[in-house]
Parts: structure tokens; C-alpha cells; sequence
């Protein structure tokens, strides 16, 4: 990566992979979730992932790239422990509950650093369509962790903190 250009297509390839990756295990963890709102807001997450998917194919467009993704090792470390938080909480309930939502505001808290830089790079490149394309992800994960947040507080960790 020798060029501002190289630095943000990897960038972008690497979300491209992470979004990817986070569709492919979000079925499972629904399906460990106990709490049904917090079960509702991750199946709304697997639709909001394919827009995030499809929004950074057409960022790719906006720069004349091809769509291709590069292993990103972040988020497969994170993916790891969200099946390891599954896999040694004991099973559904509170306790898992409060464990999967740890794991997914670990999940978007990396995708929300990675889009504040990618959205910051796109507008020091003056690409418009790319800038907008990624603050419109930026928006998306922000209110996801936000949902998480509200989630969290008002219906998971109380219950959880009494087990």
C-alpha cells in the first residue's frame, strides 16, 4: 500500500470481507438469544448487513474498483469470541444475553472506527458518492450500537446481574 488510494481500497476491502463474515454468523446468533426484543433487533441486523453489503458495493463503484474483499483478521478475532461466548455461557438466557451483546457492541464498535476513517478519507478525496455511501453506514452502525445500548440497559443486564 504505497498510495493514499491503496490505503483506503484495502480499508474498503476489508469491511467488504467483515460485513460478509458478520452475515454469515448473525442466523446463529440469533438463534442463541433468549430475550425476544434483543432477538428482533438481530434479526433486523441480518437485513441492515445485506444493505451495508450492497452499500459498500456501490462505494466500490463510485471509485472504479472492482468488489472484492481481503481477510480481516479484527473481526475475525471478534467473530471467534462471539462463538466462544455462545459455545461456554451455558446456554439461552440472560447471562448469554448480556454475552452476545458485549460481543456485538465489540462488532460495531470496530465497524464504526472503520467507517469514521473511510468516510474522513473519502471526503479528503473528494468523492462525494463514496463519502455519502459510507457516513450512510456510519449512521447505520451508530444506531444499531445505540439500539444495542438501549437494549442492554433496559432489558438484559439487570437479569442478568441477578444470576
Amino acid at each position: 500500500m504505497k498510495t493514499f488510494r491503496d490505503l483506503f481500497l484495502h480499508f474498503l476491502q476489508d469491511m467488504y470481507y467483515a460485513e460478509q463474515q458478520i452475515l454469515k454468523i448473525l442466523p446463529e446468533v440469533v438463534e442463541a438469544v433468549q430475550n425476544d426484543k434483543l432477538r428482533a433487533s438481530l434479526t433486523e441486523h441480518i437485513a441492515e448487513t445485506r444493505d451495508q453489503i450492497e452499500r459498500l458495493e456501490r462505494t466500490f463503484a463510485a471509485i472504479g474498483e472492482p468488489v472484492k474483499g481481503v481477510t480481516c483478521e479484527a473481526i475475525l478475532g471478534l467473530l471467534q469470541e462471539t462463538e466462544d461466548v455462545i459455545r461456554e455461557t451455558g446456554g439461552k438466557g440472560p447471562v448469554q444475553d448480556a454475552g452476545i451483546i458485549a460481543c456485538a457492541q465489540a462488532v460495531e464498535h470496530y465497524e464504526i472506527a472503520r467507517f469514521v476513517t473511510l468516510t474522513a478519507w473519502a471526503n479528503a478525496w473528494a468523492n462525494d458518492e463514496a463519502a455519502a455511501n459510507l457516513q450512510k453506514a456510519l449512521n447505520v452502525e451508530r444506531a444499531r450500537n445505540a439500539k444495542l445500548n438501549e437494549l442492554a440497559t433496559a432489558e438484559v443486564f439487570d437479569l442478568a446481574a441477578a444470576i
